[in-house]
């Protein structure tokens, strides 16, 4: 093995742009290779010097999939060097022959079942807790969502599998299940007890047959901390969602010492089941992270995913507050994302940020099948499972594996019983031999199967095209023939059987002959037939013909989500008192457009996810500012501190019986731990969007964060703290003394408390929140002075309502 790189064709094609040998940069495109209408880059993944391979690069010429077009020596490396026969210096083997020995891993310090539970869960929620035999069984809390949780304890026994351990988690599993809380199963250990013999089989197979019985039940996450070995790799393999620790975590049927001893093969743990190899090879983990740390923030962000009922009942209703069925400034810029080239590859996940509430679209198996992105959001609150067909890879055509990936999904997301939004733009399924040779006809199926069954099976189905879909990848991908959900398209988006060039030169080949022979100019007659064929392809005429549902601007693109699961919802209420509604009451004409009024309220969809994922609207990002200080906001950014008058017990009443209130009360936020100052108390707010003005801005975050919608509120003025060309806006609103908004939730995950809090009076003035006693956003304490004489004085008579 050398150092250096062979740069591959992604997919058969035609080369368009070779690059000369010589030096790249990392990123910059070797070549550009046309297939299936798209033109796919090759790029450099690190700087270097170009080497031509053989046959040479050249435009124009066919190349297969997986072909050598190029290799690149990188930077520092001499081509002796390179040519220099040396072994793979990878953590298989020592340099050295082929028989060269193992190297052995590092020992590293593995904490005990109960040091790692007790860092997982939430504090002093443990009970029931029994740590025996090499297995620690509980009941917990985790984001205050009850749980069941199993963990093998590599300090004793390392970790095997006994037959009264594992019927004590076999009996754990079902009574999880049996009330729908889902069961976080820590894995770290060798499989069955050899010294216990059948009697350990025995105790594996239960495992396994109450983690089977399960599935559909409730939320099943396995994380893989260490060894999963023997038969107990079939553990984490058969839960819902599985999280492996990069360089620790370990999914394997034989060691490598077995392995050696029975075969001959020599390996190591890392290069036989690591997790590298399950994301990108094997696609049996869902998600890799670094350490246990990260591990347990990804089971936080997870397990809110999990549903709260056997029964599933309803779609959950939209959160309180948020920007809703409402189209918001950072919604213009949605187009964006999507070349209107539809030879132009691009990356999806953009455009999922944008359509997604900010900070909670988690992708899952992002390195396995990457042609199809498979992923959990939420949008206005609601926890959805998410699908799209990826341009840059494979032009987002789909392949036997990514027909897999994508099924295993659906199947995911209908145990959850989450709606589910497709975003499509593919050219269809790959063709050729190998793949039908690796069964794109039966993995087609299986697509095709899970869509047509999906609503009836799981819950709300919602499909969008973006630019193209055509053939079979239509059809199967969530069409309303085939699936029956809500579908929609963009105006220049194209529905066919296949491409108008392809359709044309099939179906007028005979004609496009005869013009050659009679010396017409065939290239006008071909764009002109092309035309003609795209005008019956355009999305304005797949739905006045029935078969997609309405056209979407894509600045209403999360809007239009947000109002089918408004929608959805609202249809579920009603056919559980009305059994005769017609399953296909959704709503099919812009009459029908939801209101804020009719948008259900509840908090069942707020549970929060952690870690900021991307970003959500643009004028989102870091100014360096000329005070030495990073300022979050590339347009600026704008707050909120909204008052209500305190309600005094008793009410006392004015001459005329009014409610008189001689105190005021302002809304804080408690900030998450990932966010910039996590842990001390602040106002809603955060960056301006293009397009914005700072009150808008202001009202939106609020909306956003705290869940208290802007109509309610009454703006006032503004503070601004100016640092040049960037500058911080904050505004003072009043809301309703209204008991109905007392209790209000953070629904977007940048808070994890809101409260309102009595300001004690100072002169004519008023102290700081909390009196001294909360920790304050430094920003906040700084300007408070100036924040309160905003503010009405102490001693106002507010007067508010009638009472």
């Amino acid at each position: 093995a050398v150092p250096v790189t062979a740069l591959r064709a992604p997919m058969a094609g035609t080369l368009v742009m070779a690059a000369r040998p010589g030096p790249v940069s990392a990123g910059q495109s070797v070549a550009i290779i046309e297939a299936m209408k798209m033109r796919l880059p090759v790029p450099a993944p690190g700087s270097g010097t170009i080497e031509p391979a053989e046959p040479a690069m050249e435009a124009g010429r066919t190349v297969r999939a997986g072909e050598v077009l190029a290799r690149l020596v990188p930077d520092g490396l001499t081509r002796e060097r390179a040519s220099e026969p040396v072994a793979a210096l990878s953590p298989t083997t020592e340099a050295g022959s082929a028989g060269a020995r193992v190297t052995p891993a590092p020992r590293r310090y593995r904490p005990s079942a109960a040091e790692r539970v007790a860092e997982l869960v939430d504090p002093d929620s443990l009970h029931q807790l029994v740590d025996e035999d090499a297995v620690l069984t509980a009941w917990a809390r985790l984001e205050g969502r009850e749980v069941a949780v199993w963990a093998q304890d590599p300090s004793v026994l390392g970790g095997t599998i006994g037959l009264a351990g594992a019927r004590r988690v076999a009996r754990l599993i079902d009574q999880a299940a049996s009330r729908t809380i889902p069961v976080i199963s820590l894995l770290d250990g060798g499989g069955a007890r050899v010294q216990e013999g059948v009697d350990a089989l025995a105790g594996v197979g239960l495992i396994l047959a109450t983690e089977t019985r399960a599935r559909g039940r409730t939320l099943q996450l396995g994380l893989v901390l260490g060894p999963a070995a023997g038969g107990a790799a079939y553990a984490p393999a058969l839960t819902d969602l599985l999280v492996m620790v990069e360089g620790a975590g370990e999914v394997f049927l034989t060691g490598p010492a077995v392995l050696a001893s029975s075969t001959g093969e020599r390996t190591n743990p890392e290069a036989l089941g690591g997790a590298d190899l399950h994301a990108r090879r094997a696609g049996t983990a869902h998600l890799t992270v670094p350490d246990e740390s990260a591990a347990w923030q990804a089971a936080r962000s997870l397990v809110s995913m999990a549903p709260v009922a056997t029964d599933r009942g309803p779609a959950l209703p939209l959160r309180t507050g948020g920007a809703g069925t409402q189209v918001t400034p950072g919604d213009r810029f949605t187009a964006r994302t999507v070349p209107a080239d539809l030879a132009e590859p691009y990356d999806v996940r953009s455009l999922l940020r944008r359509l997604t509430d900010r900070g909670e679209l988690i992708e899952l198996r992002e390195a396995w099948a990457p042609n199809v992105v498979t992923a959990l959001a939420r949008v206005e609150g609601v926890p959805i499972g998410v699908v799209a067909t990826q341009p840059a890879v494979l032009a987002g055509s789909l392949d036997p594996l990514s027909s897999q990936k994508l099924t295993e999904h659906l199947e995911l997301c209908s145990r959850l019983g989450l709606p589910l939004l497709t975003i499509v733009d593919t050219p269809g399924f790959l063709p050729g031999i190998e793949a039908e040779e690796a069964g794109t006809v039966r993995q087609g199926a299986r697509v095709v199967a899970a869509y047509a069954s999906y609503e009836a099976q799981a819950g709300p189905l919602l499909t969008l095209v973006t630019r193209r879909a055509y053939g079979g990848a239509y059809v199967g991908l969530g069409s309303r023939g085939l699936a029956g959900g809500r579908t929609g398209v963009w105006p220049g988006a194209r529905i066919g059987v296949m491409d108008a060039s392809s359709a044309v030169d099939l179906i007028h080949r005979r004609r496009l002959r005869q013009a050659r022979q009679d010396g017409e100019d065939v290239q006008e007659l071909r764009r002109s037939l092309i035309e003609d064929t795209l005008e019956g392809q355009t999305g304005q005429n797949a739905v006045s013909r029935g078969w997609v549902d309405e056209l979407v601007a894509p600045e209403q693109t999360r809007s239009w989500i947000a109002r089918c699961l408004a929608h959805a919802a609202d249809r579920s209420r009603q056919s559980s008192h009305d059994p005769s509604l017609p399953g296909d009451a959704l709503p099919g004409t812009r009459d029908d457009v939801a209101t804020d009024d009719d948008i259900p309220a509840g908090t069942g969809a707020v549970l929060r996810l952690t870690g900021p994922g991307g970003l959500r609207h643009l004028g989102d990002g870091w100014v360096e500012c000329t005070c030495g200080s990073r300022h979050w906001g590339m347009n600026g950014a704008a707050g909120l501190l909204v008052w209500r008058a305190a309600r005094p017990e008793p009410v006392r009443r004015g001459s005329a019986g009014q409610a008189v209130h001689d105190g005021i009360e302002v809304l804080l936020q408690l900030r998450a731990g990932w966010t910039h100052q996590g842990g001390t108390w602040g106002l809603p707010g955060g960056a301006v969007a293009d397009g914005e003005t700072a009150a808008e801005a202001a009202l939106r975050e609020c909306e956003e964060e705290a869940g208290l919608p802007a109509r309610v509120l009454h703006l006032g003025t503004a503070q601004v703290q100016e640092h040049g060309a960037w500058r911080y806006s904050t505004f003072v609103a009043q809301a309703p003394a209204d008991p109905a908004w007392d209790r209000l939730i953070a629904v977007d995950g940048e808070s994890t408390r809101l409260e309102w809090v009595r300001l004690e009076p100072s002169g004519q003035s008023w102290q700081q929140p909390g009196a001294g006693s909360l920790p304050l956003l430094p920003a906040l304490g700084t300007v408070w002075p100036e924040l309160a004489g905003l503010l009405p004085a102490p001693g106002s008579q507010l007067l508010v309502g009638v009472g």
